[in-house]
This record gives structure tokens, sequence and C-alpha cells, in this order.
């Protein structure tokens, strides 16, 4: 669906969902911005509440833009500029982060994968199994042995419990800044494109 937002034209991807109680916007930088309708929305439903947001979509629009630029600026001194690549040391930096924080918190865990998460910096399956953004290459290496000290305490403790924050608290005293890190500069990592 392509509509005009402060004079420019903006492709939106309309996603109808059979479990989505009401209608939602998102927007992530590098990607069209997405609207998520119950299923059964109609058209004008769903061109009025656009329309009602048109002012939201239009700020969040100029984030996402300004955060694109930002990213170019991420990467790594003589890395080529291949996806492929970045996705590669990642999985390269990630196991040696968790091979290491695995055996120093003696915590288990099936096996590691690396994906392109568009929400998240990592999780953890039931099944032990740990995901992780490759963009997390480009952050501080802090900010990267947080994250996957924080899922691997995820395999004894699955939700966010005050059990899982105490845990974090003691194992990585240190968190609190990593994750405002983390949010302070998620939306630039999130739109590092090596290949732009």
């Amino acid at each position: 669906m392509e509509l005009v937002v402060a004079g420019s034209p903006v492709q939106l991807d309309v996603r109808r969902s059979a479990r989505a109680r009401r209608l939602r916007l998102t927007v992530t930088p590098g990607r069209d911005p997405i609207v998520t309708v119950p299923a059964r929305t109609s058209k004008r439903a769903l061109l009025r509440f656009v329309s009602a947001n048109a002012g939201w979509l239009a700020e969040r629009l100029a984030e996402a833009g300004d955060a694109t630029a930002r990213a170019r600026g991420l990467a790594l001194v003589g890395a080529p500029a291949s996806e492929r690549w970045y996705r590669a040391e990642a999985r390269r930096r990630i196991e040696a982060s968790v091979a290491q924080h695995a055996a120093a918190l003696d915590i288990p865990y099936a096996r590691i994968a690396i994906r392109d998460q568009r929400t998240r910096w990592g999780s953890c399956s039931t099944s032990g199994t740990l995901s992780f953004n490759w963009r997390l290459v480009v952050a501080p290496e802090r900010v990267l042995d947080y994250v996957v000290v924080h899922e691997l305490l995820h395999v004894r403790e699955p939700n966010h419990s005050k059990a899982f924050w105490g845990l974090l608290d003691r194992h990585r005293p240190a968190w609190r800044d990593e994750a405002a890190w983390l949010r302070a500069h998620g939306d630039v990592l999130l739109a590092f494109d090596p290949e732009s």
C-alpha cells in the first residue's frame, strides 16, 4: 500500500493477522513501515487509522532515516562490505563469547544460531538454542558479552522474573550500563547495512 507522508511517497507493508486485536504501526530503520491489522479490518478502517497516525509515522520515518545515516559509520575497520562476512564474523565472536561465559557460569546450551532479528538482540529457546542478532558484531564487545550472558542465564531462568534479574546482577553487575547502550544505539545498529 502506498501513501504520501510529509509530501513523500511511502510504501506500507500491510499484514493481516488472525491474532491481532488492534491496528499497529511499526517503523524499523532500513525497512518499509509495517501496519498490522486484525484479519477482518476493512480498507476504510485501515486508511482512517493510517491517516490518524500520519504525524507519528512521519516523525518515526525521519528518526529511522537519521539512524540509517548514522549506521553507515559502523563498519569494522578493514572489513569487506559484505553482510555474509559480518555474519561469519558475528558467529566467530559470539561462539567464543558463549563458550567463555557458559564455562564460567557452568551453563549448558544446545546450539547457537545467528539471525537477522528485527526486534531482539538475542533469545533462548526451551530446547537451549541461543539465537543472536548478527549486528551485535559492530556493538562494543562488552555489549555483545552482556547479551550473551543475558541469554545464557535464560537457560536457568526462562523468564524475566525477580530470580532472573538477581542472577544477572550477580554475574554481570554492569549490565544496566550495557542495556542502556543498546537502548540508546539500537536503532543505529538495526539500520546497519554493510552493503549500502
